[in-house]
Order: structure tokens, then C-alpha cells, then sequence
């Protein structure tokens, strides 16, 4: 066995180990041995996922010991992906300690249950079975990770309960819809059962949310030196103060723009005029609003297939679903979740939140579709997460960067703009008020991780620049609070992977093509972008 292959199995064994322990991870990825069960949670949980880590690096750290210089450019660049996804992982247990703080427990089971039903790997009788069977240990598993709360935030205990309450009536819709598909069965009737029970604990861990809340911290945000340290893992060769320049510098140019655009649209600048006239523009129906996208992707995807703008593999589609009521305080608009890796379908789930008021319906108007899809779906997240599951590159699937994943789908809006896709002033328009937000979302991300920023601060920002309703302002924050260094990536990423387009061009000259250039990208698998150039320049002297 080559050196090469002793690499890829030493992965293999070791990442099938952590799924052991961590079952949701092996589900998204579409491995379903482990489909039925949810992670032990408590102390237990966190000794077993220590422990794993630990051996993980210690055999990473044998292996390095090798002379590695026979192995091809990829496996070099996957050697080196893994150290980070470790140095990730130890942060996250030994620094952040976010699950010492946040009361994770209601989400992952929601997230475990609805992954089962959303996504259709086999008939549903059998995803049913595996339902209930993470619904059966669900009471356990909310009690044991009381145990690991021990540096509880306010914040975050608030999130927690917020999500808890959603709990189990989206249990008890789950239910009647697959009773609607299975009739009455021994599973839908131990569902109830179990519906009962989780009930009654989660108003119990509710209550005992709002107890430990009295003496909780008060403080949410991750601070100025772990916020530094997770952007330099990260490998993004960059400070948060030049993130913050560019943030500040991109805002005032797409505020700008945006008044240029407004003129073309009214007679005269007046972004708020222009505002009201494309969301003026929109269906008044949900299942309208859901027909829209369904359109709108099909549109998008024959586009890049007819311009060569990147390669659309075969045997991929989409399935528009309305977001289940657990996801929509964290999700006001839209979302997607990609296919799994070790499934045969390439079917990706692309989530639209039912509006609750008019400005919500608003929101979802005939040019915001078009440009979230192209976000969302062709040629942005969709594309680029069906070729990284083509791949199955473990290493990479692991290490993913969201400054790529993100950065990727909004670089999309432009670039389809660029080759004449919805190029109206109104989708310009609407457009570049997504990039405002996007700049916001870099000033606010920074200012807010490094304590420059209060919550309520970052919400009125957002209200101010963005024109976004308040509980659509809160319900963002809230995922800045968890996910630091996460909401910075979409504008960064655009930046980086235009400036790596220039780059590339001017090394390249006429031997450049926007096809390969893209292809190369998506077949990539996510790198992180002080590895992703490396590479791009690398393959295409192979093309």
C-alpha cells in the first residue's frame, strides 16, 4: 500500500469512528448506519469526542512523520487541510466552549429529525423508523446535556428556550403530515406516545432554562483574541481590521450604486422609492411565492448550462419545501441544504420561510427570487455542493471554509449579471441592496465578535441600512452570536474569489477561460483560499 492510500484509509477509519459518536454528522453526509440514533450528549458524550480527538491527532502527527514529498499535490493539500480541521476541532472544544454555553440540545434534535424527513434516500417507512427512533431517545438525550450547561450565556439560554417552544408542535405537524403519508401504523402511534413524553421534558428543560438564567453571563460574544485566532485557522490571510476596511469601504460604495440605480428606476435618487417599486412587485399566495422559485431555478440552471458559464453534472435537481416551523426563526427567508456526499441522489432541499406579515411577502418579490436563486441554487450553492459530493474528498468534506461555500454563491450574483442574466435595472437593483447587507453583515460580524458592538446595536444597524424589519433583524443577530467569523464570509468570500479571478486572468492571459476557471473552483471541494489559488493555477497548466 503507497504512502498515498495508508493517508485516504487513515482518514477513512478515523472520520466512519467520529460518526460513531456524532450520528447527525454521518446522516448529512448520507452514511444511514447510524440514522436511528442521536449523539449521547452529557459528560459522556464529551469524554467519547475527546477522546477521538485526541487519537485523531496523535495519528495525524505519526503519519506527518513520514516523508511526504511522493505524494501528489492533492494529497498534499489534504495532509494539510486536516491539521486545520484538528486545530478547528480543539478550538471549538477548548476555547470558544460554545457547548459549555449554548443549550444545543433542542436544535440537534430538530435537525436530526427533519434531515430524516426531508430528504427522500429511501421510502418513507423506513425513514419513519429511524424517526422514531431518535424521537425515543430524544428525552434522554435533553436531559443528559443539562449536565454540560455549566458556563450558561443569557443570550444564548434565551435562543435555546425560543427554540425549545418550537419543539414540539413542529413534532406534532411531523407527525399528522406522515400519518397523512402512511396512514395509522405501530410507528405513528409510538410517535405520539413519544410526543407526550418530549413534551412534558421540554417544558421541564424550559423551566430549568429560565432558572439557570438568573446567574448566567452576560456576555455573548466571543472577544478580540479567539475571534482573531478563528479567522487565522481559517486560512484567510487576513485581519479583522482589513476585514473591517473592506467592509466599511464595500458599504459605501453599494450605498452609492444603489442610488445610482434608484434614479434609473424613479427619475430621481430615492433608494426608498425604488425600494417600495420592486417589492411592490410581488405574489400575494405562498404557494404562488413556491411556484416562483421553481421556476426561477429552472430558468437559472438552463442559463449556465447554455452559456458555459460552469459545468452542471448529471442527475442533480432541487426540491422547494417550505421551512418547518423549528428552522423559521433562524431562517426569515430562504435557505438550502445540500445533498449528502454518500447518497445516490444529488438532490438538494432549497427551504422558503412562509411569510407571517405583508413586508414579509414583500421580501420574496419577483427580482429577490431571481437573485436568490442564483445565490442559492445555479451556478451558487447548490452547483457547488453537488460537485463536492461528487467527490466524496473527505478531507475537504470536513473542512469545508464558509468564506468559499459562502463566498462562492454571492461572487454568483455578479457573475451572472456579468453574463446578462435578469440584467434589468430593477434586478440590479434589488441586487445590490443584497450586497449592502452583506457589507453590513462584515462590519457587524467584526464589530460585534470583538465586543465593539452591542446586540441590540447590531440589530438597529441592520434595521438602519438594510431596511429590514426588526424580528427579522433579531432573528440575525442571533446566528452572528453563534456563528462568529460565519456572516463576514459571504462578502469576503465574493471579494476574494473576484480578486483571485483577476489574478488568475493576468498569469493566464489568452490560456484563461471562465469555464475551467470555474469548473476547477467547484471541483475543488471547498479549499480554503490560501490553498484554492495554489491549486487553480495548478490544474490549469494540466487542462
Amino acid at each position: 500500500m503507497s504512502l498515498e492510500e495508508v493517508f485516504y484509509q487513515g482518514i477513512e477509519e478515523y472520520i466512519h469512528k467520529y460518526f460513531e459518536i456524532n450520528p447527525l454528522a454521518a446522516t448529512y453526509l448520507g452514511i444511514h448506519k447510524y440514522d436511528h440514533l442521536l449523539p449521547k450528549g452529557g459528560w459522556e458524550g464529551f469524554r467519547e469526542e475527546e477522546k477521538f480527538i485526541k487519537e485523531f491527532k496523535e495519528w495525524y502527527e505519526g503519519f506527518k512523520e513520514n516523508d511526504l514529498s511522493g505524494l501528489s499535490f492533492n494529497a498534499r493539500i489534504d495532509v494539510e487541510l486536516v491539521e486545520r480541521s484538528i486545530k478547528l476541532w480543539e478550538f471549538q472544544m477548548y476555547e470558544w466552549r460554545l457547548w459549555a454555553k449554548y443549550p444545543s440540545a433542542p436544535s440537534t434534535i430538530s435537525s436530526s429529525i427533519f434531515i430524516l424527513f426531508g430528504r427522500d434516500f429511501a421510502p418513507f417507512p423506513i425513514r419513519l423508523k429511524s424517526i422514531v427512533g431518535r424521537l425515543e431517545r430524544a428525552p434522554e438525550y435533553l436531559r443528559r446535556s443539562m449536565e454540560v450547561l455549566i458556563e450558561p450565556v443569557k443570550k444564548y439560554i434565551d435562543i435555546g428556550i425560543e427554540i425549545s417552544r418550537q419543539l414540539t408542535p413542529s413534532i406534532e405537524f411531523l407527525i399528522h403530515l406522515s400519518q397523512s403519508i402512511t396512514g395509522e401504523n405501530e410507528d405513528i402511534e409510538r410517535m405520539w406516545r413519544i410526543h407526550d413524553i418530549l413534551r412534558d421534558e421540554v417544558e421541564e428543560y424550559i423551566n430549568w432554562l429560565e432558572d439557570i438564567k438568573r446567574d448566567a453571563s452576560d456576555e455573548y460574544r466571543i472577544g478580540p483574541e479567539l475571534f482573531e485566532k478563528l479567522l487565522k485557522i481559517r486560512g484567510l490571510g487576513i485581519s479583522s481590521d482589513e476585514i473591517l476596511e473592506l467592509g466599511i469601504r464595500y458599504l459605501k460604495h453599494f450605498k452609492e450604486e444603489a442610488r445610482k440605480l434608484s434614479k434609473e428606476i424613479v427619475g430621481v435618487e430615492d433608494v426608498e422609492k425604488a425600494r417600495e417599486i420592486v417589492e411592490s412587485d410581488y405574489p400575494r399566495d405562498f404557494n404562488e411565492i413556491i411556484k416562483l422559485y421553481e421556476e426561477s431555478i429552472e430558468r437559472a440552471r438552463a442559463f449556465i448550462i447554455e452559456k458555459r458559464i460552469a459545468p452542471v453534472p448529471e442527475g442533480e435537481n432541487i426540491k422547494v419545501l417550505e421551512t418547518p416551523p423549528f428552522m423559521a426563526p433562524v431562517i426569515p427567508f430562504a435557505a438550502y441544504i445540500g445533498p449528502a456526499p454518500y447518497e445516490d441522489r444529488k438532490e438538494g432541499i432549497y427551504l422558503v420561510t412562509r411569510p407571517s406579515k405583508e413586508s414579509d411577502f414583500k421580501r420574496h418579490n419577483i427580482y429577490s427570487i431571481s437573485n436568490t436563486t442564483v445565490h442559492e441554487a445555479y451556478p451558487g450553492h447548490h452547483l457547488q455542493m453537488v460537485w463536492a459530493t461528487i467527490h466524496k474528498n473527505l478531507p475537504r468534506l470536513i473542512s469545508i471554509d464558509t468564506a468559499f461555500v459562502e463566498g462562492w454563491a454571492h461572487y454568483c450574483e455578479d457573475l451572472m449579471k456579468e453574463y446578462g442574466y435578469d440584467d434589468t435595472s430593477k434586478h440590479r437593483f434589488v441586487q445590490v441592496l443584497d450586497s449592502i447587507w452583506r457589507a453590513v453583515r462584515v462590519v457587524v460580524d467584526v464589530r460585534l465578535s470583538r465586543r465593539e458592538m452591542t446586540f441590540e446595536e447590531a440589530v438597529e444597524m441592520l434595521v438602519r441600512e438594510t431596511g429590514m424589519d426588526r424580528a427579522a433583524a433579531e432573528a440575525e443577530v442571533k446566528r452572528y452570536i453563534l456563528s462568529p467569523g460565519y456572516q463576514l464570509s459571504y462578502l469576503l468570500g465574493r471579494h476574494l474569489f473576484s480578486k483571485m479571478r483577476r489574478e488568475v486572468k493576468e498569469v493566464l492571459g489568452d490560456e484563461f477561460d471562465d469555464y475551467k476557471f470555474h469548473k476547477i473552483i467547484l471541483e475543488s471541494s471547498g479549499l480554503p483560499f490560501n490553498i484554492l489559488k495554489k491549486l487553480v493555477l495548478h490544474e490549469f497548466q494540466r487542462l
